[in-house]
């Protein structure tokens, strides 16, 4: 199944990745984005139907949501052939 991001999830997910470098050594952001990148593959699944995101305004969107790291809420749908991820947001903005 393929994974595809949205222009906004896809600029989301390098500014991270550009924040993890600047608190942690060079080269940090790309190991987080591969770490980030294989836990969504994990849930990249063909005919799994994934409960809606907990937040009401993700909900509405019809968006599913998983939690990477305790921290970062990924909204994303999943048709039969790909994981469409929508937004990735931290869960303290969300309450």
């Amino acid at each position: 199944m393929t994974v595809v991001f949205e222009a906004e999830a896809e600029e989301q997910l390098y500014d991270l990745a550009d924040m993890v470098d600047d608190l942690n050594i060079r080269g940090a952001g790309e190991r987080w984005i591969n770490r980030f990148l294989d836990f969504i593959e994990a849930y990249a699944q063909p005919n799994v139907i994934y409960a809606l995101c907990n937040n009401q305004r993700l909900a509405q969107e019809g968006y599913s949501c998983i939690t990477f790291r305790d921290k970062w809420v990924i909204a994303f749908k999943i048709t039969a052939k790909e994981m469409r991820i929508y937004e990735i947001v931290h869960g303290s903005l969300l309450k």
